[in-house]
């Protein structure tokens, strides 16, 4: 019976600790996910604004439409990637806050990013203002939200020991 103890014992310990390494990188993985596709989103906000930028100037909307459209495949993409990401329930507020940063991200995409590729050079002035004024403070509005995101994972990264964040400051 000692013999069975002595052998037991460090299989389990072995065991126990494995699963809290595995649920760690788990957790780890997670957090690199968001970030990752935080930031790309973020990157194709900014092009897509470079672009709204000089389509203004040259009075060319026509580009508009194609890089909309892939930044809404990358949201929809990413959205399954969300949901299926593997995670502990520790996770389960940054899933949901995640998805829900992606679904608002969409509207914007499909209600305030459309508009300017029905507008030509004989749009008048007030209203392009108008559409990149909701642009900014939309743009605005999404980085805000990402920053509260990453914020909160960088916290939870701390708190659980998850190692050096891959986020940088």
């Amino acid at each position: 019976m000692k013999r069975y103890i002595t052998v037991l014992v460090p299989i389990l310990l072995l065991t126990f600790s494995s699963c809290e390494y595995f649920s760690k990188k788990v957790e780890k993985n997670f957090c690199d996910k968001i970030y990752a596709i935080n930031d790309s989103l973020d990157k194709l906000n900014n092009d897509w604004l470079a672009a709204v930028n000089f389509s203004i100037k040259k009075k060319e909307y026509s580009t508009l439409n194609a890089k909309r459209i892939f930044i809404g495949q990358f949201i929809g993409r990413n959205r399954i990637v969300v949901a299926e990401a593997d995670a502990t329930k520790n996770m389960d507020g940054f899933r949901i806050a995640e998805r829900n940063f992606l679904t608002a991200q969409a509207e914007v995409v499909s209600d305030i990013y459309t508009p300017f590729e029905m507008y030509n050079e004989f749009t008048p002035k007030a209203t392009l203002d108008r559409c990149y004024n909701a642009v900014i403070d939309s743009i605005n509005s999404g980085r805000n939200a990402s920053a509260r995101i990453v914020a909160d994972l960088k916290q939870f990264e701390i708190a659980h020991k998850l190692g050096k964040s891959s986020k940088k400051q």
